[in-house]
């Protein structure tokens, strides 16, 4: 589709995978039919071009799409920024083209063991009369409200500059991260205040290890698209200055490299406080951890009381039968009989001093050798 700006000026065409009855490399193959458009967007997905060969070679010869931007270490990077600038063969110091492209994943989370992946992925191709934005396997969030921005809220004076797209695009990436950073400190502010003060802990260690796991690919994400944007920032700053007499390479946009410090600025505003959830989140871990090991060790420290309670009632009848024991003993190797039963009742034996002669004896020794053992062992 194309549309004419209402300040006269802009003109924008955009083409889109929904349009199965015209195949990306049939509308490359046309005869420019989007020539004297400002802005061409094209939606589109990486995944179907790649085994496309005739759309591959369509998009490097219109638009110098590398060879390597197939590559499978592209395919599965998190974050980059990469640009290739044409010098114009007829203007010193000028731009006849500037390449670049792009790529920015977000993580958002909705709980601990579902999650979905949020890509922005780019390729810009810039001349002085025209931009080609080309946007892969684009979320519906962002490719229902990027021909808007084009076609309504893109101001004309913008267009000089290469870098104009990412200052839209960088502010859809900080929109996304904040809201999932902010959504994770609400997770973990849950497991703080649903935190027991009493009783036996039972934490979820599986929920907590999924939240870690999540909050390392936060960060792994923040670090690429700061550096990102970095380089972004830096490439504008070098193209855009004076690098001969003739004047700059191209004509920097007001406000684009004011616009995209702030994004830049604010994507290490969220990175240090995805960093403070990191940790937080770890704290917690390790708070839930020495939680539970106190428990457990004031459950060994019952155990070890109710254990000794056991033991001393074990030693006072281990006592008694030390005891009781010899003077049994002995009674019955010499089957001694001291009484007896006549008629006049019982009778005790005049021989029972032996029984105490041999019994007392042997009963203290007994005893004795218990006693010296228990000692030993406490040494």
């Amino acid at each position: 589709m194309s549309k004419q700006c209402c300040s006269a000026r802009l003109t924008t065409t955009a083409w889109s995978t929904d349009s199965p009855a015209s195949p990306l490399s049939s509308y490359l193959a046309r005869q420019r039919p989007w020539a004297d458009a400002n802005v061409v967007l094209i939606l589109t997905s990486a995944n179907a071009l790649r085994g496309c060969a005739a759309c591959r070679v369509a998009l490097h010869d219109h638009y110098g799409i590398p060879s390597f931007w197939w590559s499978e270490y592209c395919h599965n990077a998190n974050g980059y920024f990469g640009s290739v600038a044409t010098p114009s063969p007829n203007v010193p110091g000028a731009l006849m083209s500037h390449t670049s492209w792009a790529k920015f994943r977000v993580k958002m989370v909705h709980e601990a063991d579902h999650y979905a992946w949020y890509k922005i992925n780019v390729f810009v191709h810039w001349r002085p009369t025209q931009t080609t934005v080309i946007l892969f396997d684009t979320p519906p969030s962002l490719s229902s409200q990027i021909p808007d921005v084009v076609f309504e809220e893109l101001p004309y004076s913008e267009l000089s500059d290469p870098f104009w797209v990412y200052g839209y695009l960088v502010a859809e990436v900080v929109r996304i991260q904040d809201k999932m950073i902010w959504s994770f400190r609400t997770k973990i502010r849950n497991i703080e205040m649903g935190r027991e003060s009493r009783g036996a802990p039972q934490p979820d260690f599986g929920r907590l290890h999924d939240l870690a796991r999540h909050s390392v690919h936060f960060l792994e994400t923040f670090g690429l698209a700061t550096k990102a944007i970095s380089d972004i920032l830096r490439e504008h700053a070098v193209l855009g200055l004076s690098t001969q007499s003739t004047g700059p390479r191209f004509p920097p946009a007001p406000g684009v490299q004011d616009k995209l410090r702030f994004f830049a600025n604010m994507l290490e505003n969220l990175q240090h406080r995805a960093s403070s959830n990191h940790e937080r989140l770890h704290n917690e871990i390790q708070l839930t951890f020495n939680l539970v090991t106190q428990y457990d060790a004031k459950v060994s420290l019952s155990l070890s009381s109710a254990m000794k309670t056991d033991g001393a009632a074990t030693k006072a009848l281990t006592l008694l039968a030390a005891a009781f024991l010899p003077a049994t003993f002995i009674c019955a190797v010499f089957s001694m009989s001291f009484f007896s039963y006549s008629e006049a009742g019982w009778v005790m034996s005049k021989q029972i001093w032996i029984y105490f002669a041999f019994a007392i004896p042997f009963t203290l020794l007994t005893i004795g050798i218990w006693q010296f053992g228990s000692a030993k062992m406490l040494r």
